[in-house]
Formats: C-alpha cells, structure tokens, sequence
C-alpha cells in the first residue's frame, strides 16, 4: 500500500513566515525612510554651509578692497546691520557696495543697483550685525550672520568673520 504524503504548508508555517515577511518588510521600508530623511538633512546642511561660506567670502573680499566704511549709512552694532562700502572699481573709480537684509534675504548692491542675493533660495537669514573695530593700528569689521533653513527642520549655522580693511594695513 502506498501512504498519502502533504507536499502542502501547514496553516502555522504560512502564519510564521508572512509574520517573518512582515517583519522584514518593515525594516526595510524604516530603513528606506531613515536613509531618505538623512539625505535631506545633509542637503539642508550643505546649503546652509555653501551660502554662508559664499556671502561671507564675498563680504570678506569687499571689506578688504574698501577704502572706508561710509558711517554715515551704515546701520552698525545691531540687527539687521546695514553695511556701506567706499571703494574703488577696477579703473579707480568710485564704487559704493551696500550688504543689508531685506525680507530675510542678505542683497548686495553696488553702486545704488541690485547686485543680487548671496544666499541660496531655501536659506533665510536670522541675525547680521556689522561691527567697526577701530584700533591704534587701524580698523576692521566685525560681521555676525545666522542663516536658517526655510525647510521643515529649521536647521540654523551661525557665521563670524573679523576682516582689516585694505587701506589700514
């Protein structure tokens, strides 16, 4: 006689592994979530990073090619700071640049015309104070920024740069 054989899943063995299954399936998709979450954090930080390095490189260079600061328009030691510039173009020409804080965006203008913006498009800036720091030797300024993300987050990077004027060294 032959015996009867089940080549079939008992209904435990199909239970413990869609239980298995489902276990799995949601590790995986926390972990897709996680990887994906970082990836946007680190993005927001990169462009956090990249505007103020790039504003504050160009507030840098301008503050060093300055002959003077024009005090008379500048709003310094408060926040938003306005910064006037007297300097000269290339042909030795006079030049104004002007950095101030208009509706949560760091602008540049030269010479009285909208140079543009220096930080990126989901960047905002917080907190800028331009400070002048005279000294027997000579002056510098002193500049302060706080950049925050526009994204959900609201990550904030705070920036410090103390620049010599040109024609005082």
């Amino acid at each position: 006689m032959k015996t009867q054989t089940n080549k079939g899943f008992s209904i435990i063995e199909i239970i413990i592994y869609l239980t298995i299954f489902s276990i799995m399936t949601v590790l995986i998709i926390n972990s897709l979530f996680l990887t994906i979450r970082s990836f946007a954090e680190i993005r927001i930080n990169r462009e956090l990073a990249e505007s103020g390095f790039v504003s504050m490189e160009r507030i840098t260079r301008e503050i060093r090619e300055a002959q003077g600061v024009n005090m008379t328009d500048s709003i310094l030691s408060t926040n938003p700071g306005i910064l006037k510039l007297n300097s000269l173009d290339q042909l030795g020409n006079p030049r104004i640049i002007e950095f101030y804080v208009d509706n949560l965006i760091l602008k540049l203008k030269e010479n009285n015309i909208l140079a543009g913006s220096l930080i990126g498009e989901n960047v905002e800036i917080t907190n800028l104070i331009f400070e002048l720091i005279t000294t027997n030797q000579g002056e510098a300024i002193k500049t302060e920024m706080f950049l925050r993300s526009k994204k959900e987050n609201n990550q904030i990077k705070n920036f410090y740069n103390t620049t010599i004027l040109r024609g005082e060294y």
